[in-house]
């Protein structure tokens, strides 16, 4: 390591005066702390030498102050190792002098709480510093428990320690630390990242004999990176696999290491390469495929156990070079015939699938393939730069969602270019209990170009198992004649693995009297042959099979051990909890049946093959198992010192899915899941592990699973709903709702729990914001008046980059999507959840203007519109194939639905004109006469399927209005009309969109700045959120919710707002509203009053065609003045106004009044201006693109500054000293979309608060340069103040909010 990261503190008591009365022995202390602090050398440890001279008290505390005054790293480790006593109460350490059974002239608790304590006073400045303090010695736990409660009963106690005693009570082992701390250290893999500090003390005192150890809130404590590995990390293989990868190359030179990296070698997909026998046919087809296909994607399949991933992790080493070479030198394997041996570095990419979701595997690709990490964030951005790539995978029966990634595999293998290698069963269905199903969906899904069976091979199956009893000390023979034995059952390879290890296991099965018994093993399955295993194992030891049931439980991709959490599940199958050395024992015993393999930078165990999770899902009492675990591991977390804080990422992740895993065999346990989705402990722990998405998507799995098994069916049934599902339904949606707050700063999420459910009923909900804040390590907003919508289902706003020009509902596979058509592309999101699915993007390669969703010819498409350069295209909405194109220009609307029973496209091109194409030949037709004069602006679908055309027509008169009319392009009759509709300018920028919902016919329009919902007599309208006209909208049905999506004419952020529509039918007719938080009563601020600009300042003018209207920095009376801020610089009274470019001018407001006085400015104007600006300024006003002017300005005094002053302009907030017109570097630089800004101060500090037309507000210290909290309200924000020690704020359309800074 470049820099020690700790330092080692040896104080070795190693000889003793005998000039006492009763001298204690001499030892050999020196050695033992030698031996610790080799082992922790290569975790960045750094001894510090002790000093010469006899050990005697004073010099023991010299040593414990050179410890507590430290210089150089701030965590420590101090060890100390010598004699030590203790009786029934108390215990002592001993010096040089000390006398056996004599306390004094000992070394006390009380002593060494002291030095801690001084040590805590330098280290906590560091919030990562941790220190250990060892203590070997007779007596050393009673030593640790006195210290321990001397510490605490401090008034500032020390943190982020521990104390270790080795040596138990009455009797001193040397050795037994550095013993202990050996075993612990090689308890942790290649997998292992870091080290975390608590689970390092838990394991080390789990391995000591007599040992006692106390952790103090290591939860925060930086952890140990560990040096590097022979194998190297991200090791996925079978236990027995790793070790004998680590043995072998610890018999390599160094320089040849680095070839055998678990991937390279096959170990992530089966056993070590010199094991592998026959296959030949298998490697030909492949080899030939490899050689012969530029494109496309290749199955390898067969039955569980049949060998797929042998085959496949034999050709990754074959196609090897470097490690090829290797391995033949070593006479570990045989050079392959031609017609067998695979191109060098044929492969990209590796990946084993198990347990990986769709994201998971497209970032895994992209890693592999060593992409820019934004490549990984889509499909269509790693469908980019996989051509020319040749990926491999393995074990696709065994992803979280086997088909969904089929799918995306699919897709990869179709770009020109790209080849795919899939390992796979045929169907989901396929098992032990069902090795042959009727279906194939698997290949189905993945459409192969090429499918290669591993077929039955009992000749290899022979020589395998005599190849592995070699290992025996026994005649050839015998080992011959058991490996016939095998391969005339003519069974799978995994079958004569299990063989293999039961007769390892137990070698007197080779000897005559065994025959008989021998014979009975051969005559299991692969299953029969687990059981016979596990019951052996049990016999050894009977902790093993609760851990092995364990494993058999596992969720994603194992049971970490880390933080004793494998251990703690296997405890909920026995009575009692299985130890560390129980698990180093399982782990060399059990080695064939257990997987190592690793998430999210820890080590994690699973059993080695599903047939053996199979063998306990089989059992009865396998679903029961599932809930033990869940109760085990939430009864943990609650005893827990610090509660979730500390959790490790297992039960945050998957203690939910152990909630109501095997619903069909057990009961959910809803009430469980509504305890941990309302415990504010887990939420916090869960966004900050796994981030707002994955943590909703949790909670969406569960939810999904309790809603099947509820019932509603009488009054008890829904009292119970509403107290289960009803809850979790909330705080799904309220984090939903909040996504795109939590994704940019989780630190927010405090703030948005508080504020979208401060009105809920139910204190559970009400409280939980502020639960969540009390946790908070962060400053954060708390809402005191006003609330925030939690209802993610029914409005979310999604955002992406890019210009939106269409919008379109429709389902796929009976999933409900939205359409958006961003620049040269179509994003295909759920609307339920505001996320876009990875697999669902159609690159278009232009610009399309409009988008719509339909069924053609029974499946589900996307039809495009790229009016710009006329082409008209459908896309399957399944595989984002295109089916068709056609040279027609459709324009920027377009509706797809029957006419006369005729599947038709229509759409309105850019001179207006109507054009109507057969859906299936995209052949143009004329439509009626009858319709040739309507101007149409959008279209709608009646619940027949049958299209309405969407027209207006202008009123008579002087004035500005038009109706809608909905029209029947059969026959060209009207249907009904809407009310006159007032506008400013023409009608040719109106977009609209019509749907049947349930009863009523409904019409959503963008006009002008305002959204209008029509049905036939009633008309709703709201101002558009973003201060834009409306640029695409559309409407649908969601979840049986009629949802409204529109976007506004934003150029370069996309932004899709869904909005959901409530009618209340009555005699009188149907009448349309908005749905929003049923008790939101708009809170307003009365405190809200803009400074105006005076009338002296910024008048305009007159325009002159031939002649620029310049800016003269000498008469800044006469620039364009935005906005204005009333204040006090220096006793004098000001106005600041904001100008254009965000100029920023102070006047003497006392100038302002007087008539015919000049105004005096005495600052301004901060920005410097180009001079084009300056000669024509006031003309640059109405061009396009315009020049920008300020938006808000604010004045304020900030220490060691003086008198400041705030501008907003062109979405950035910039911050000036007024006295000498300098600029104030500020984090609010970094601020984007910025609208307006205010100077306050909270909570004692002066802040700057900026207020975005995104919806965002921030907190900023200007002073220490760092942002402070922000919070995101859903709608633009328009003004902000601070006041009262409260921050105000304004937004666009949901009313007034007042926030207040909470620290923690």
């Amino acid at each position: 390591m470049s820099e020690p990261a700790f330092t080692i503190f040896p104080i070795p008591i190693a000889t003793y005066s005998t000039e006492v009365r009763r001298p204690f022995a001499s030892i050999a202390a020196e050695a033992d702390v030698k031996a610790i602090a080799d082992l922790l050398a290569p975790y960045g440890g750094v001894v510090h030498p002790w000093s010469d001279g006899r050990p005697d008290a004073d010099w023991v505390q010299r040593e414990l102050g050179a410890w507590a005054e430290r210089d150089g790293p701030r965590s420590s480790v101090l060890v100390w190792v010598g004699h030590g006593e203790s009786d029934a109460e108390e215990a002592w350490l001993a010096s040089y002098n000390s006398t056996q059974h004599l306390k004094i002239p000992g070394v006390h608790p009380d002593e060494l709480a002291r030095h801690l304590a001084a040590e805590w006073t330098g280290r906590s400045e560091d919030p990562g510093a941790w220190t250990l303090v060892v203590i070997e010695a007779c007596g050393a736990e009673r030593f640790v428990q006195l210290l321990a409660a001397k510490i605490l009963a401090k008034t500032n106690p020390a943190k982020r320690f521990a104390l270790l005693g080795g040596g138990g009570t009455g009797s001193s082992f040397l050795e037994a630390v550095p013993k202990a701390l050996d075993l612990a250290l090689k308890s942790f893999t290649p997998n292992d990242e870091v080290i975390r500090v608590a689970d390092l003390v838990g394991r080390l005192e789990e391995h000591l004999a007599f040992g006692f150890a106390i952790p103090v809130g290591l939860g925060q404590a930086r952890p140990l990176i560990p040096p590097p590995r022979p194998l190297g990390a991200g090791v996925t293989a079978p236990q027995d696999v790793y070790l004998e990868l680590e043995a072998f190359l610890k018999g390599l030179p160094e320089d040849q290491r680095k070839f055998f990296v678990p991937k390279a070698q096959g170990a992530e997909l089966g056993e070590p390469t010199w094991y592998f026998e026959g296959r030949s046919r298998e490697h030909r087809e492949i080899t030939e495929w490899l050689g012969t296909t530029d494109s496309g994607l290749l199955a390898v399949t067969g039955p569980a156990g049949s060998g797929k991933s042998a085959v496949l992790g034999n050709l990754v080493v074959h196609s090897n070079p470097s490690l090829r070479e290797l391995l033949i030198r070593a006479d570990r394997v045989q050079r392959l015939a031609a017609p067998e041996q695979p191109p060098d570095d044929v492969f990209d990419a590796t990946i084993l699938l198990t347990g990986l979701t769709t994201t998971e595997v497209i970032n895994r690709v992209a890693a592999d393939l060593q992409e820019e990490p934004d490549v990984s964030t889509t499909l269509e951005g790693l469908r980019t730069v996989v051509a020319g790539r040749t990926v491999m995978v393995d074990a696709l029966d065994e992803a979280q969602d086997p088909l969904a990634v089929a799918g995306v595999l699919r897709q990869l293998a179709e770009v020109p270019g790209c080849r795919v290698v899939v390992g796979t069963r045929r169907s989901t269905n396929e098992g032990l209990d069902d090795p042959a199903p009727i279906d194939a969906n698997l290949l189905d899904a993945l459409a192969p170009i090429g499918t290669v069976t591993v077929d039955l091979d009992p000749e290899a199956v022979t020589r395998y198992v005599e190849h592995r009893l070699s290992a025996l000390p026994i005649d050839r023979g015998i080992a011959a004649a058991a490996a016939r034995s095998v391969g005339a059952h003519n069974r799978h390879f995994l079958y004569a693995r299990l063989a293999v290890h039961e007769i390892l296991a137990r070698p007197e099965l080779l000897t005559a009297e065994a025959r008989p018994e021998l014979a009975e093993l051969l005559e299991q399955d692969n299953r029969g042959l687990f059981a016979i295993a596990v019951e052996r194992l049990t016999v050894a030891n009977r902790n093993f099979r609760p851990l092995l049931e364990a494993l058999g439980h596992a969720r994603g991709r194992g049971l970490p051990r880390a933080d004793g959490i494998w251990a703690a599940v296997a405890g909920a199958f026995t009575d009692g909890r299985p130890g560390e050395t129980d698990l180093d024992s399982l782990l060399v015993a059990a080695a064939p049946y257990v997987m190592l393999d690793g998430e999210h930078g820890q080590s994690t165990y699973r059993l080695a093959h599903q047939t053996f999770v199979e063998h306990f899902h089989a059992q009865p009492s396998y679903a029961a198992g599932h809930r033990r675990i869940a109760r085990t591991l939430a009864a943990r977390q609650n005893a827990a010192i610090d509660g979730w804080a500390d959790a490790n990422f297992y039960p945050v992740r998957y203690l939910a899915e152990h909630l109501v895993a095997d619903a069909d065999r057990i009961a959910p346990a809803s009430q469980a899941v509504v305890d941990l989705v309302t415990d504010a402990g887990w939420l916090a722990r869960a966004v900050d592990l796994l981030g707002v998405d994955q943590t909703d998507a949790v909670i969406t799995a569960a939810k999904l699973v309790m809603e099947q098994d509820a019932s509603r069916d009488d009054v008890d049934a829904m009292v119970r709903w509403m107290t289960t599902f009803q809850p979790v339904d909330v705080v799904e949606r309220t984090l939903r709702r909040s996504r795109t707050a939590l994704t940019r700063d989780p630190t927010q999420l405090a703030g948005q729990l508080h504020a979208r459910l401060k009105e809920y009923p139910g204190a559970s909900m009400t409280g939980l914001g502020d639960a969540v804040g009390e946790l908070a390590t962060a400053p954060w907003l708390r809402m005191v008046e006003g609330s925030l919508d939690w209802r993610a289902d029914l409005e979310s706003t999604y955002s992406t980059t890019g210009k939106v020009r269409g919008l379109g509902f429709g389902h796929v596979d009976d999933l409900p999507v939205v359409a958006i058509a961003v620049d040269t592309r179509i994003e295909l999101w759920d609307p339920r959840t505001g996320v876009p699915d990875v697999r669902s993007m159609i690159p278009l390669g232009h610009r399309a203007t409009a988008v719509a969703m339909a069924v053609i010819d029974g499946r589900p498409v996307v039809v495009t519109s790229a009016g710009y350069d006329r082409i008209l295209e459908v896309w399957d909405a399944r595989t984002k194939e295109r089916i068709a194109a056609a040279d027609v220009g459709l324009g920027h609307a377009l509706g797809v639905g029957l006419v006369d029973g005729r599947q038709v496209i229509a759409g309105v091109d850019f001179d207006s004109s109507l054009t109507m194409v057969d859906a299936l030949t995209l052949r143009r037709f004329d439509p009626p006469p009858a319709l040739a004069r309507l101007a149409v602006r959008g279209f709608g679908v009646d619940d027949d399927g049958g299209l309405v055309l969407l027209a207006v027509q202008d009123e008579p008169g002087p004035e500005q209005a038009h109706r809608i009319v909905l029209i029947n392009p059969a026959d060209g009759r009207e249907s009904w009309r809407t009310d006159p509709i007032q506008f400013d300018g023409g009608s040719l920028l109106d977009v609209m969109a019509g749907a049947r919902i349930g009863a009523p016919f409904v019409v959503a329009a963008g006009i002008g700045r305002r959204l209008l919902w029509f049905t036939d007599g009633h008309v709703y309208v709201e101002e558009s959120p973003y201060d834009e006209r409306t640029r695409a909208i559309a409407i649908g049905v969601v979840a049986g919710h009629p949802i409204v999506a529109v976007a506004p004419d934003y150029d370069n952020t996309t932004l899709v707002q869904l909005q959901q529509i409530e009618y209340d039918a009555t005699r009188e007719g149907v009448t349309l509203s908005r749905l929003r938080n049923a008790s939101t009563e708009r809170w307003r601020y009365d405190g809200f009053v803009p400074t105006t600009v005076p009338e002296a300042l910024g008048n305009e003018p007159p325009r002159d065609m031939y002649r620029p209207r310049p800016l003269d920095v000498d008469r800044p009376e006469d620039w364009p003045q935005s906005v204005a801020a009333a204040g006090e610089v220096d006793g004098v009274p000001v106005i600041a106004t904001g100008s254009v470019d965000g100029a920023v001018w102070v006047w003497d407001r006392r100038t302002l009044a007087g008539a015919g006085e000049r105004p005096r400015a005495i600052a301004g104007p901060f920005v410097e201006l180009s001079s084009y600006i300056l000669e024509h300024g006031w003309d640059l006003l109405y061009v396009k693109p315009n020049l920008e002017q300020a938006t808000s300005v604010a004045l304020g005094n900030l220490p060691g500054f003086g008198a400041i002053v705030a501008v907003a302009c062109d979405g950035r907030a910039r911050l000036y000293t007024i006295s000498d017109g300098k600029r104030i570097e500020n984090p609010a630089d970094r601020a984007s979309a910025v609208e307006c800004v205010a100077i306050g101060s909270l909570n004692g500090r002066t802040v700057l608060v900026t207020g975005s037309t995104g919806g965002n507000v921030a907190v900023w210290d200007p002073a220490a340069g760092t942002r402070i909290a922000g919070l995101y309200v859903d709608d633009p924000i328009t003004d902000v103040t601070v006041g009262s020690g409260r921050l105000l704020l304004r937004t666009a359309t949901h009313g007034d909010y007042a926030l207040e800074l909470k620290e923690p």
